[in-house]
């Protein structure tokens, strides 16, 4: 028997009407967060982490072959966190649903959507049908036609050698350090070097500086070899014993940056100089 936590056959007539680009819903559910969770038995870290994001509930349909799946997140800026938590640098963008809060790409098997506060999966794809699909929940879902000022005010990264598509909202543990809450990044290439840039979003009260402190204590105590490093007002780098990726904590004023590089990064990078200060221009707001 299934949990009390599912309810089955649920009218979805707002998002997953009975019909939807001419095919006919054949099953749907509604799920409550803890129940989504223990649906996804084969993985569940991207369910937690979207409940991390801000998951309100999750609405799964069935039209012929195609698996639909539609999360409602508490903001846009929570359904940009669910987005990037699945987004993949080798995924084609779809160029059909650009806008201020919406942007879809193409990878093997599946189709994602996020468009305002929605984040949408098509599984199971095949030919045209998925696509089909995709165009008419967009269409069902609202769009709005205005950037969300959290994720404008959270886009203060720099341009020189931004990937594109790579921008994502981290809803916690900023490249895996648990002292830094949550933040906005993107990745980077500086010739042959790799590197992710976050501006940590620090809690309401909570100074650049104590953070900046608790982080350094936390990577001496996972044993990571950490260097002064020469980067705004207060900066270390900090490496593994045993090699790996270099990263670099930088403090400008009461803004936090952390920058995730494949090796040490040279001074040629245009990042890290007058436009690493650029991601500082306008304040962080707090996530929820």
């Amino acid at each position: 028997m299934l949990s009390f936590l599912f309810l089955i056959a649920v009218p979805l007539t707002d998002v997953l009407p009975p019909m939807l680009a001419g095919l006919e819903r054949t099953s749907s559910r509604t799920l409550l967060p803890a129940a989504y969770v223990q649906s996804q038995r084969r993985d569940p870290y991207h369910a937690k982490a979207y409940v991390s994001c801000g998951l309100k509930i999750a609405l799964e349909a069935k039209y012929g072959d195609e698996l639909v799946t539609v999360l409602e997140l508490e903001t846009p800026l929570a359904a940009l966190c669910a987005f990037g938590n699945d987004k993949t640098l080798d995924g084609n963008p779809l160029d059909a649903f650009t806008g201020p809060q919406a942007e879809a790409y193409r990878s093997p098997g599946a189709l994602f959507l996020r468009q305002g506060r929605f984040y949408a999966q098509i599984k199971g794809t095949r030919g045209t049908k998925a696509l089909a699909l995709l165009k008419a929940l967009s269409f069902s879902l609202p769009n709005p036609q205005l950037l969300d000022p959290q994720i404008e005010t959270l886009r203060q990264l720099p341009v020189s050698g931004r990937i594109p598509g790579s921008d994502r909202y981290l809803a916690s543990g900023v490249f895996g350090w648990s002292e830094l809450p949550r933040g906005y990044s993107a990745d980077y290439g500086c010739g042959d070097i790799g590197v992710s840039i976050a501006h940590v979003a620090l809690p309401s009260g909570v100074s650049a500086a104590s953070v900046m402190k608790q982080v350094i204590a936390e990577a001496k105590g996972r044993s990571y070899n950490v260097f002064s490093a020469t980067l705004g007002d207060d900066s270390v780098h900090v490496v593994p014993e045993g090699g790996g990726n270099v990263i670099y904590f930088v403090r400008i004023g009461e803004h936090l940056a952390v920058l995730d590089a494949d090796a040490a990064l040279p001074e040629v990078c245009g990042f890290l100089g007058e436009e690493l200060k650029s991601i500082f221009q306008a304040p962080m707001q707090a996530h929820r």
